[in-house]
Formats: structure tokens, sequence, C-alpha cells
């Protein structure tokens, strides 16, 4: 009955007529989609969602239909729940509930709004019909269900930077609050709380794992000040998980909290709003946030000042997957490739392109891959390099996210108790900071080795007319021409140094640079040197 009424209700308001925009329970998703993992935690039954269809607009879910019995439609906090879940996930904003020969929309964000439909009112041009999400007509009409400030990526990384801010000026020693390193160790102390809140939202570390490593949860060790036990729980997370997250500086932040830290920290993971005092918005859900919005985290971390002078801004997931699609594209095979980003930033880059090929990976499998597969995976193709040490620990953060996203908890359980695996380490050996990892030097930390794709947003910077920089130096010592000095421009000549016989390379840059007439020299050298497949231009 429920699947009968939905296909009526589909049908007439035209969403049944778009063909691969609509994705119904049971359906296959395209193991290439930039947005599987979250479409099919939408539609999977046995998720709290239990969403029965999901819309796109441009590749992007947009609305998320529930079917409801007739004799009994969800209540208003079943609703609220689901939606905050949608919420967290950063996709969908508009969620249809289907009873019967009535339905009612709502927008996923938290706002006490309602629009109700008739089945005999419903047409395909009409009211949330599939041409009213399309045309942007529901976005004009109703720009409050849109308002982008509500959205979780914002919430949270506002959230994230006011936490750092406070903690970081009056959360701290007396005598860490007078160094130099007082907001590096906030930074380090939230990178902490992330990782452990999700291993926690996730269940991976549950009520058995904390039975069995006699710990407690973690936001319950804050509200209690329980230094002590938040020792034993990092250590047990270092041993059990390693990688190069829990580092040996694991215990620095907290040494350093005083009883007003702990207080900021207690309020965060409360889910109160740091700027305002307020705990009446929804919580945060890790386990639905998308790992590349987490590794957005590092733009909170950067005040303006640190983006404009280091060059270092967020690419927005949205660029990162087109990114990858175009890369991954023109591959004869993506799991035999080594994936190179020299300036990985917070490694959305990276970390969109290993989560891909994680599902190319299960699909050519047809099995989910093991928490030690997963790691050789990781391990084998991806490498990276940013010169900011919080850089790459953010990359790593994000990638051993995507290592254990939608692994079952007692796998990873049974996996480091049977066979003692844990996350790999990448420090030194994948990700590369420091001296070293600077692009331009010639003892570079990858120097030698070729990759079969090189994929990078590198920092769009022109240096001061009496700045000597390491492209400078770079691009005298390799005869290179160096367009307006912009540091984009010796990158991606640079690059060129990286790569394997056939290999390829994918670059966002600053479209001048193939524009400007004093940009000849650059774009005749760069393409005598390689075969452009493809030019994106997204300026005017």
């Amino acid at each position: 009955m429920e699947t009968a009424i939905l296909d009526t209700w589909l049908s007439k308001l035209g969403y049944a007529d778009e063909g691969p925009s609509l994705y119904r329970h049971g359906d296959t998703v395209p193991e290439n989609h930039p947005f599987a993992s979250e479409i099919k935690v939408l539609l999977r039954l046995s998720d709290p969602i239990r969403a029965r269809a999901v819309f796109e607009v441009e590749g992007t879910p947009a609305v998320t239909f529930l079917a409801s019995s007739e004799d009994r439609p969800l209540s208003s906090d079943e609703l609220d729940d689901i939606r905050k879940r949608i919420w967290n996930q950063n996709l969908v904003n508009i969620v249809v509930e289907i009873t019967g020969d009535r339905a009612t929309a709502l927008p996923a964000r938290k706002l006490n709004a309602t629009e109700h439909l008739r089945l005999a009112d419903a047409r395909p041009d009409g009211p949330f019909s599939a041409i009213d999400i399309i045309s942007a007509n529901l976005c004009r009409r109703l720009p409050e269900w849109f308002d982008v400030a509500s959205r979780v990526d914002r919430a949270l990384l506002n959230n994230l930077s006011t936490t750092v801010a406070k903690i970081s000026k009056g959360g701290l020693s007396s005598e860490t609050l007078r160094s130099t390193n007082a907001r590096r160790q906030a930074e380090l102390l939230m990178e902490q709380v992330l990782f452990i809140s999700y291993l926690e939202h996730r269940d991976i570390v549950g009520a058995t794992y904390r039975q069995r490593r006699n710990v407690n949860r973690l936001h319950t060790l804050v509200s209690h000040t329980r230094r002590a036990g938040l020792r034993r729980l990092i250590d047990c997370l270092r041993r059990d998980f390693n990688g190069d997250f829990l580092g040996d500086d694991r215990h620095e932040p907290w040494e350093a909290l005083t009883e007003a830290g702990f207080q900021i920290l207690d309020n965060f993971l409360g889910r109160t709003d740091m700027r305002t005092g307020q705990g009446n918005f929804w919580n945060y859900d890790f386990s639905y946030i998308p790992v590349e919005l987490l590794s957005g985290l590092y733009e909170s971390f950067l005040s303006s000042s640190e983006q404009a002078s280091a060059a270092a801004y967020y690419t927005p997931r949205h660029l990162a997957t087109l990114a990858v699609d175009q890369a991954l594209a023109a591959s004869d095979d993506p799991l035999s490739d080594r994936i190179f980003d020299g300036a990985c930033g917070s490694g959305i880059l990276l970390t969109t392109v290993y989560r891909r090929l994680i599902s190319l990976a299960e699909t050519r499998r047809q099995r989910q891959l093991s928490f030690r597969e997963r790691g050789d995976l990781l391990v084998q193709q991806i490498f990276g390099a940013d010169t900011d040490p919080m850089a790459c620990r953010v990359t790593a953060f994000s990638l051993y996210l995507s290592l254990l996203e939608g692994i079952d908890p007692a796998d990873i359980l049974e996996a480091q108790e049977r066979d003692n695996t844990t996350l790999p380490s990448l420090a030194g050996q994948n990700l590369l900071h420091g001296d070293t990892a600077d692009f331009f030097v010639a003892n570079h930390g990858f120097a030698g080795q070729r990759f079969s794709l090189v994929i990078s947003n590198p920092p769009w910077r022109e240096p001061r007319a009496k700045e000597r920089t390491t492209a400078d130096e770079w691009a005298e010592r390799a005869e290179m021409p160096f367009a307006r000095r912009q540091v984009a421009v010796a990158f991606s000549l640079r690059a060129i140094e990286f790569l394997g016989e056939n290999g390829r390379m994918c670059m966002i840059l600053p479209i001048a640079q193939f524009l400007a007439p004093s940009s000849a020299s650059f774009v005749s050298r760069f393409f005598r040197a390689i075969q452009p497949i493809r030019l994106i231009n997204f300026g005017d």
C-alpha cells in the first residue's frame, strides 16, 4: 500500500518522469556517484531515516520522501528526529512525508514551518513538484527554508571557531596562555574532541568497547573534570587505533586545560551555541555528518589574516567533487593509481578521491572492504604534503574517518583484538609536512617518486615585490616562466616533475593565468609539456 501510494504521488508531482534523478528504495546507486554513501543511508530501511525515495538536482540530493502508514503517520517528535539526521548530512533541504492522500512538506533545517498537500491537488507544475524544485521557484517562494546560515556546516564550523578562540584566550593555564602556541594547543584539543566524538557517535567506541577497556564517555569525563579518566581513554584509543592522530603530544592540551577550559568544552559537547550561549538547536550527529565537511574544520582554525598570508583557502566540497570526477574519468583503472596532492591543506581532495576508491573497490569485489583492506588501499595509493603540520594532521583525521566510515563497529573491534589491526601510520610516509614538504625545494620528501595522478588546488598567491620565495628559486633553477610571480603557475609546472609516464594532473588554477597576455609564456610552456584533455572556466 505504501509503495503504491508513493508511486502515485511521485507520478502526479512529476518526479517519476525525471528518470536517473530519482532514487527509490532498492535502486542501485552508481559507484561513482559523489553522494552514493549519503543516498544509501537515506534509503536504508534499517536506518532511523527510512526514506522511500530521494530526488536530486544536478547530482545533489534535494528532496527526501517518507512514506507513513495511513493509520499512523509519524509524530512530530519522530519527524524532528529524522529531520535532524538529514540536516546533519548537509545535503537535502526538503522532507516530504506521505500519508495516504495527504502529504506534509517540511524544511530539513530546524524551523517550525509546514506545508500541506492533497493528492487531488498535486500536479507536475504545482507546489513541491519536481519542476518547482528544479526551477528554484520553491527557493524563491520559501527562502527561509534554504537559509545557508542554518546549515550544519556553518553551525559546526562557527561553533568550532568560537570554541577554539575561547579556549586559546581563557581556557588554558597561564603559562600556556603566555606562550605562542596557545591557539595551537586549543586546535589540537578540538581535533581530538571531534575524532573521539565521531568514534562514539558511530558506536565504534560504544558500550562494548567502554566495558572491555574500562573507560567512560568523553562528555562524562569532561563534565566531571576527570583528568585521569581522560588520560586513560586517550591512551586506550592511541593503543587500539594508533595512526598519527593521537600522537606523542596527545596529553599536552588536556594538561594545560583549566577548570574554565573544561566548562567551555562541556558547553561545546552539550551542543550549546558557543556564540549566543543558547542550547536549543539540534544536536550534531557525527555518524551522519559527511567526512568532507569535517575536513573543512581546518578553514575554521585559520583566521582571515592567516588565510591571506598563506593563500590557504578551503576547497568547497562541490569543487572537490568535480575535480575528482574529472581526474578519475581519464584513468583506465583508478584502483591502480598513485595519487598525490602537493598542497593538501585540510585534505578534502585526497579525502574525496579516497572515498571514491573505496566505493570502486567494493563494487568490483561485490563486498565491503575490511578494516585492513581499507588501510592497505590508503597506504598504497594516497599521498600528500603541506608545509603546515596542522594541515597534515587534519588530512590524516579526514582520511582516517573515511577509512572507518560504514564499517560495522564489531568488525573493527574484532580486527583490533584478533589481528592487532590499527589505523596505518601516515606521517613521514604518505603525508609530509615541514621544510621537505615545500613543493619547490630540491630535497622535497617525494622528489624522485612518480605518481599517475597529481591533483591539487595550489596556493593562489603573488608575492610582494621584494619578497623572495622558494617558488622564485625553483623557477630560476628550472628556467621556467613565472608569469606575474603567481605561485599557482610555478606549482603547475613543478607538478610535471612528479608525474610518471602517461601520468595525469588535475589543477584548480586562476583563470587569468591562461587568458592574460602576460601569461603567454606560461601557456606555451605548459601545453608543450602536457596534453590538455579538458579546461573548465568558472570565470566570466
